[in-house]
């Protein structure tokens, strides 16, 4: 099954790079804006543009409970994972600042540390989905191969705020 269409949930030139990339592939792009970027550069070049929110990203992209809601239903399981300041320690490292990938266990929440550090004021979220990408069988609602974990959460988030 091909690839036909994309939601990318970006801004700025990342968001055109990623719209321009489909259009040479001939895949439809979809750009989820906050309402300043209707008339982006991306927004223009997009196929479509879903808008899913105020400028806040705290009342758009980062509202954790519309996230958490959006994704409960359209049958994605995700939670809110703690922050606590243990993990931020087993980043330390002999040799930087910081290391950029923690011990085995606790790997999501090391990750999110990382990205804390370097996202300082700037709202952010973090969604991993290395180990629920790819699925060897099929499941009930999923086919075998990547399963496209999240898309469906964005779009239901993107239909709500729309």
């Amino acid at each position: 099954m091909a690839l036909r269409r994309v939601l990318i949930a970006n801004r700025g030139e990342i968001a055109v790079r990623i719209v321009k990339a489909c259009f040479d592939e001939g895949i439809e792009s979809v750009l989820a804006v906050s309402e300043p970027d209707r008339g982006s550069l991306g927004a223009q070049l997009a196929d479509r543009v879903v808008c899913i929110g105020p400028a806040a990203a705290a009342e758009s992209y980062l509202d954790v409970d519309r996230v958490l809601a959006a994704a409960k239903e359209e049958g994605e399981n995700m939670w809110h994972m703690p922050l606590d300041d243990d993990y931020r320690e087993l980043l330390k490292s002999a040799y930087a600042d910081l290391a950029n990938i923690g011990p085995r266990w606790g790997g999501a929440i090391t990750a999110a540390w990382f990205l804390r550090e370097f996202a300082e004021d700037t709202p952010w979220v973090h969604l991993d989905i290395a180990g629920t990408g790819w699925l060897d069988e099929s499941a009930p609602n999923l086919a075998k191969g990547p399963t496209g974990v999240c898309v469906r959460t964005f779009a239901q988030l993107a239909a709500r705020w729309a």
